[in-house]
């Protein structure tokens, strides 16, 4: 029979089930977890990675009178696990990165260890990217990467589409609504206040760059205020319009910082080539209750065009 699983709605589309593989009618379970220490890939196991197709993995499970959980991670930040309900899945990972593959077997008395890894290279293949209103563009540029900053700069002045560099919104606000022109029902509201008339919501600064990189998922944030510069990973779920950012964060002011509790779990509430809101959750402020605070960002070369600088 033939299986076909979806895993990371974010970025991985499950593809073609193995053609020769069916799912066994029992299972056998016993009392403990199962001692797999003798299992070898391509015996009781096979990864391989398609030569005709670096971007499918096929996971075939030999064992098939045992339920087998694999599991991976990635260079990139992806990672997953699921329970296999075939003898034989394929994946099929739009994402460059080093990905490592892992079995485990199940039994009465739990998992057992996890086999040897086997690591293959994934080539980036953004022809398998589900992307219908063309983020990944315009947020990395037609050469894979792109240079963008708070819409805000030492002088106070913001030169972009927005009125200043930081709006409020409703917790249930997203893409949806603010871009999409759907209607949203809940704790949905907004504030965009212009800044020179609310400079108490930030100090005027150089507040730093930070560069997006679609050819190897990578992300670096020079952000001035904090004085710190760190490179870390991101991923973009070009169908929900949400971003994972891991070991680096977006420009913020550093006033509201410790006010939110995951600055890599961000919601995009528009885009264009010219201009990008990203919203992160404020759950961590004792004296306000929560919402989405939303950054305002134009790229480099406009601001440098507008600015004279």
């Amino acid at each position: 029979m033939k299986n076909i699983i979806r895993l990371l709605p974010i970025s991985l589309i499950m593809g073609l089930a193995c053609m020769t593989s069916c799912t066994p009618d029992s299972y056998s379970m016993d009392s403990s977890a199962p001692d797999i220490s003798s299992y070898k890939d391509g015996t009781d196991y096979t990864i391989m990675q398609l030569s005709g197709n670096q971007n499918n993995i096929v996971l075939v499970n030999n064992r098939t009178n045992m339920i087998a959980r694999w599991s991976y991670s990635s260079t990139n930040g992806i990672s997953d696990n699921f329970i296999s309900t075939s003898n034989c899945d394929t994946l099929t990972l739009p994402y460059g990165g080093v990905y490592s593959f892992a079995i485990q077997y199940e039994g009465n008395g739990g998992l057992s260890e996890a086999s040897d890894s086997t690591k293959f290279t994934v080539p980036t293949n953004k022809s398998l990217i589900i992307d219908p209103d063309g983020l990944w563009t315009k947020l990395c540029g037609s050469t894979g990467e792109k240079t963008w900053v708070l819409d805000v700069d030492a002088k106070g002045k913001s030169y972009g589409a927005f009125k200043g560099p930081l709006f409020f919104y409703g917790t249930v606000d997203s893409w949806a609504n603010v871009s999409g022109g759907q209607t949203v029902t809940g704790d949905t509201w907004n504030w965009c206040p212009d800044y020179p008339s609310n400079t108490w919501l930030m100090k005027a600064a150089d507040y730093g760059t930070m560069t997006f990189n679609s050819n190897n998922l990578s992300m670096t944030a020079d952000r001035k205020t904090e004085g710190v510069k760190t490179t870390g990973t991101f991923m973009m779920d070009g169908s929900s319009h949400t971003m994972t950012i891991k070991n680096t964060s977006i420009l913020m002011d550093s006033l509201r910082i410790a006010q939110v509790l995951s600055r890599g779990t961000i919601r995009i509430f528009s885009m264009t080539d010219n201009s990008m809101q990203l919203g992160v959750l404020r759950d961590n402020d004792s004296s306000e209750g929560e919402c989405y605070l939303v950054y305002n960002y134009i790229p480099l070369t406009l601001y440098q065009q507008l600015s004279g600088n």
